[in-house]
């Protein structure tokens, strides 16, 4: 992923001069993927999801002009983790008792009362969402993860807003800790030996699983043509139903991301 470019003049076409759209050019110009998602809502507007999400101004442009109160989702992952502190639940204390960990970076209000601390490491370190996995109140979105960005509304109302001097465009990304990537990276005691994909893939779950799939082939350096006609035979003989040839072609442009390993 990019690192950001700081200081982006604040022009935009006026077919989109509205906040959110505007932002979410903005976004694109720091070299983050985005789509929309429902107006008050972290809720993406199509399907499949995060995965739709786009480079493209013109997309975005189309995207905004048909409904400009649609929210803005930034896709993480390939670099770009966040830290998402929730004070209600302890997050805030850690936060606080280590800010070492967690030096000056682009970080944001949420809607909901939390901070979105956002982070880089290597395009080629895999850090998937997590739960609770360094500490009670702190989540993470990374690999195949998004995160709402501002100024997006929170379903309270509230907006989504950065902090004075944090935004992305006025402060680089800090470098995810060592400590916490190995946190992170470090498998749960009770993790059992990875099962076999399913003879069956039910419905539900065949994104998240081709889209597993296509990053271990993408890790062992296989070619995205290969890595498109692996998952056309499994996505025919074990999803049920099979997903749309579209959304198959969405799961490899987002994997296409991603380094694949030398």
């Amino acid at each position: 992923m990019a690192a950001p470019q700081l200081h982006i003049p604040p022009v935009v076409p006026v077919d989109v001069q509205t906040p959110l759209g505007a932002a979410a050019l903005a976004y694109v110009r720091l070299g983050w993927l985005v789509f929309p998602l429902w107006p008050r809502s972290k809720q993406p507007l199509h399907k499949p999801g995060y995965l739709m999400a786009t480079w493209d101004p013109a997309q975005i442009r189309e995207w905004w002009r048909g409904n400009p109160r649609y929210n803005v989702g930034v896709v993480t992952g390939a670099g770009l983790i966040a830290l998402d502190i929730d004070p209600a639940k302890g997050g805030q204390q850690w936060w606080d008792t280590h800010r070492d960990l967690t030096p000056p970076t682009a970080t944001s209000h949420t809607g909901g009362g939390g901070y979105h601390l956002l982070c880089q490491v290597g395009s080629d370190v895999e850090i998937r969402n997590s739960v609770g996995k360094i500490a009670r109140g702190i989540d993470v979105r990374g690999d195949g993860g998004y995160i709402v960005a501002p100024p997006s509304i929170h379903p309270n109302g509230r907006p989504y807003r950065w902090i004075p001097g944090r935004a992305p465009w006025e402060i680089r990304r800090a470098p995810l800790a060592s400590v916490l990537i190995s946190r992170l990276l470090e498998p749960p005691r009770s993790r059992r030996l990875a099962s076999a994909i399913p003879a069956r893939i039910p419905e539900g779950e065949r994104n998240t699983t081709l889209f597993s799939l296509a990053g271990t082939m993408r890790r062992r350096n296989m070619s995205l043509e290969a890595i498109v006609a692996a998952l056309r035979i499994e996505n025919t003989a074990r999803c049920e139903p099979p997903l749309d040839d579209e959304e198959v072609m969405a799961i490899v442009r987002s994997i296409s991301r991603y380094s694949p390993a030398c």
